[in-house]
Parts: structure tokens; sequence; C-alpha cells
């Protein structure tokens, strides 16, 4: 089985070289899809637009944004597999989660809660 380090290096590459996707759905198509949908499959939908709303990040704040956020890296790791201050990391991951947030309210008109730096431990 592969290491740690072998895997976040892994995942750092797919989301790096994850193209934008142009067809962002609609508030009205996100509404359908949660109404006619059952709670799991609701969750489902939710998961798949937050996978676009982070397609349409640049690689390096989407790379910071899921790195510090999904698999809960402090900001020291991050920067030492992306080879970057830590303080890029910093302003990445927050313009990042700022144009996550944007495009989640553009595709649901609902506001996206995210954890910001401040209210994590770093």
């Amino acid at each position: 089985m592969g290491s740690p380090a072998y895997a976040r290096a892994a995942v750092v590459s797919v989301v790096a070289d994850a193209a934008p996707q142009s067809d962002r759905p609609s508030s009205r198509t996100a509404a359908w899809a949660t109404r006619a949908l059952g709670a799991d499959d609701a969750r489902l939908a939710d998961r798949d637009l937050l996978r676009r709303c982070l397609a349409t990040l640049g690689p390096r704040q989407r790379a910071c944004v899921v790195l510090r956020h999904y698999e809960d890296l402090s900001v020291a790791e991050v920067a030492t597999i992306l080879g970057c201050s830590e303080g890029t990391v910093r302003s990445q991951t927050k313009r990042g989660l700022e144009a996550l947030a944007r495009a989640w309210a553009g595709a649901t008109g609902e506001e996206l809660r995210v954890a910001t730096a401040d209210a994590r431990s770093e």
C-alpha cells in the first residue's frame, strides 16, 4: 500500500489538474434536483455541486482549500506539499474559500458557510 505522502501528492495532482467546467448549474436546476431526490440523494447532489464549484477555482486555490479543509492538514503541511510559503497557503486558502462561496451562492442562491483559518487551529 502507498505512503500517506504519495496519497497526498496524488490528491494535489488530481485537484490541480481538474479542469474548470463551463456548465455551472443554475439555482433552478439545483432546487429541482434537491426536491426530486431523497435526503441521501440530496447530499450526493450537494457533494457533486461542491465538486463542480471547486472546479471553478484556480489550481493552487483548489489545492489549498482541499488540503486544508478536506484533508485537514496544517498550513505548514500544505506549504511543504505545494512547495510554497505558509503565507501563500493562507492567502490562497482565503481567496479560494471566498471564490467557492461565490460559486455556491451563484449556483444555489444560498450562502455557503465555510470554516476560516481563524476558526481552525494552525
